[in-house]
């Protein structure tokens, strides 16, 4: 889809999980987001904190590999 330029809808987004939720008017975004954020602010802050930065560095990491595959990919296309 990335190559193809594709758009995919919210429904098609929940079902390959990239959302954890979908709401059909505005205020709904609010109530959903308070949601989570109660149920975040039941859990132990440590566990939160330690979740939140394992997946700060897995973003980091996959951005880097991002970077250099981009570099790779410029480097073959100005080499021909």
């Amino acid at each position: 889809m990335l190559l193809l330029g594709e758009r995919l809808t919210a429904a098609q987004m929940l079902q390959m999980g990239l959302l954890a939720d979908v709401v059909d008017e505005p205020h709904q975004l609010r109530e959903s987001a308070e949601r989570y954020a109660q149920a975040i602010a039941t859990l132990d802050p440590n566990a939160v904190t330690g979740a939140r930065d394992v997946l700060r560095r897995e973003a980091d990491a996959r951005a880097l590999a991002g970077y250099r595959e981009e570099l790779n990919l410029l480097i073959r296309v100005l080499s021909h």
